[in-house]
Parts: C-alpha cells; sequence; structure tokens
C-alpha cells in the first residue's frame, strides 16, 4: 500500500488500508466511519480547506474518466470513504 506521507507529516495517524475490494452491498465498517468523523474534527481549519481543495479537484478529475473506470472505483472500498469525506467536508 501507499503511504500518505502528507497525512503523517502533520501527524494524523493514517490506517491501514486493505488489498480486498468491497462488493456491492457492503460500506465501510460504523466503526471506521467513527473514526473518520473523529480525525475530520482534529484537523487545522487551514488543512481541511486544503483537503477540500483537492478534493473537489479529484472529483473533476474523476468525472473525466472512462465509464469503465468510474465504475471500479465506485465498487472500491475507497468509495464509501470518499462519499464519507464529502459529507464530512461539506462538499455534497
Amino acid at each position: 500500500p501507499v503511504e500518505p506521507v502528507l497525512a503523517e507529516s502533520y501527524g494524523f495517524e493514517t490506517p491501514d488500508v486493505k488489498e480486498d475490494v468491497l462488493s456491492e452491498n457492503e460500506s465501510v465498517p460504523q466503526s471506521e466511519e467513527v473514526a473518520v468523523e473523529n480525525q475530520i474534527s482534529e484537523i487545522p481549519q487551514d488543512l481541511k480547506q486544503d483537503i477540500k481543495s483537492v478534493l473537489v479537484y479529484m472529483d473533476q478529475l474523476l468525472d473525466s474518466l472512462p465509464e469503465e473506470k468510474i465504475a471500479e472505483f465506485a465498487r472500491s472500498e475507497h468509495f464509501e470513504l470518499y462519499k464519507k469525506l464529502f459529507n464530512e467536508l461539506g462538499l455534497s
């Protein structure tokens, strides 16, 4: 797995990334969602703005991908967390 260097440089712990992919009917475990909420509330405001900016840009890039790649991402374990971040940061 890729190590999120930026998060570590700001002193945030990074969760281990699972290599398996969730099925279409599964979602991120609730305990992980609560952990995300807690971590987001602890993020300094200026860093939170930077994260919002990057997420909005990434969303625009995702929109330009071929449909099969978008569908692949939507089925991945990261998609629920992606949606959760958008909700928690007030971007959706």
